[in-house]
């Protein structure tokens, strides 16, 4: 109703030629859209009419532009732009297409296999050096570098896109995931450094704790591993009980499961099962049967350290 009032061709915006349209971007895109994709693009294009008919345009900044500009989906936008154009006999601004083109580069999926425009070859190339930093930094390796290349893939397209544009994501990583996993997310973020630069961007800390989880999930499923159960002894002393914990989790980019344990209960109930190692600074007699169990001081000796990484990367 308002698109007629404010006297916008009805051939821009009638159900028969909107779906028209959105066939195009389908073709063109190489995506089939769901339901719900095309109520959406079919909102979205009305509200672009009445937006560019009120002389309302989006304002991106010169890296904004050039990034939409070199996207797969630019030409698309532009066909639309044009196609709009000779109907209403009126030029848009240039910054319409910019708009359309991020829509259309955010509701596409990359895929790892197919996409070869050239920003997703320089992205893959740039991917490969990120994990061969990753690799250095942390003193790893991959047998399926291949696998994670295109998980990468698929996950730094779009947080790109999110990134160049200043869109936010819901932090669905808990707050003290950095706390918990230090070294994977100092090293994700290290090996980071040069992507970053290399796009003249810089992610988000919520954005570098996802790219973390896809390293770690990796590390994991490498070594056909599972969290490992560490127990730490407590007693009077929670200042040196926290700081043996963070010397734990700085010793390895696999994830820990740390629980905590009154001495008291230990030496009355044993380890709990499934236990890998425990640690304490208090002075404990071992039981019969029992885990490996390091008595640390306030810092771990080299030994210690060794004896720890052997046992949880085992």
């Amino acid at each position: 109703m308002a698109l007629k009032q404010q006297g916008i061709a009805r051939t821009l915006y009638d159900d028969t030629n909107l779906h028209a349209l959105i066939n195009l971007c389908s073709r063109r895109l190489q995506k089939p859209f769901e339901c719900r994709d095309i109520q959406f693009l079919r909102l979205f294009l009305q509200y672009c009419l009445l937006q560019h008919h009120a002389g309302i345009t989006p304002e991106f900044n010169p890296l904004q532009q050039r990034w939409a500009q070199s996207c797969a989906e630019y030409a698309l936008a532009e066909e639309i732009a044009r196609h709009w154009q000779r109907h209403v006999m009126q030029s848009a601004p240039p910054s319409e297409s910019l708009f359309m083109a991020l829509l259309f580069s955010m509701i596409r999926i990359p895929d790892p296999i197919r996409d070869n425009h050239q920003q997703d070859r320089r992205l893959r190339l740039a991917i490969a050096r990120l994990v061969l930093r990753f690799r250095e930094y942390g003193n790893v390796r991959f047998s399926d570098e291949q696998g994670l290349n295109d998980q990468l893939y698929i996950h730094l397209a779009q947080a790109l896109n999110r990134s160049v544009f200043a869109i936010g994501i819901d932090n669905t990583l808990p707050e003290e995931f950095s706390r918990l996993y230090p070294r994977l997310v100092r090293t994700t973020r290290e090996a980071l450094h040069g992507f970053e630069a290399e796009y003249d961007v810089q992610f988000s800390d919520e954005e570098i704790g996802l790219v973390a989880v896809i390293f770690g999930a990796w590390l994991m499923q490498e070594k056909d591993l599972h969290e490992k159960q560490i127990i730490l002894l407590t007693g009077s002393n929670e200042q040196l009980e926290a700081h043996i914990e963070q010397q734990l989790r700085e010793l390895t980019l696999l994830p820990l499961n740390v629980k905590h344990m009154p001495m008291q209960d230990f030496q009355k109930e044993g380890a709990p099962r499934g236990v890998t190692l425990i640690i304490t600074p208090y002075t404990t007699p071992l039981p019969l049967f029992s885990p490996p169990l390091i008595h640390a001081d306030l810092a771990l000796t080299s030994h210690q350290q060794q004896q720890i990484r052997k046992i949880l990367e085992s």
